[in-house]
């Protein structure tokens, strides 16, 4: 396990294609933006623990 603290505005890469930037922390909940490769998966942990097939995640540009 790895425990970072960022600020907003701060990110951190993962891999050679993937960053998670911090986009707002307010009420005790952080917002990260993910920027990557339009053709990698995107799946919430939530989501994703329940087995379920899963749809892949559209970024706001590929609308």
């Amino acid at each position: 396990m790895l425990i970072l603290a960022r600020k907003v505005g701060e990110g951190l890469h993962i891999g050679n294609d993937t960053t998670l930037v911090v986009e707002a922390i307010a009420h005790g909940e952080v917002r990260f933006r993910v920027e990557g490769c339009k053709v990698t998966s995107r799946v919430r942990e939530k989501v994703a623990s329940t087995g379920r097939s899963l749809p892949m995640l559209r970024s706001r540009g590929d609308r």
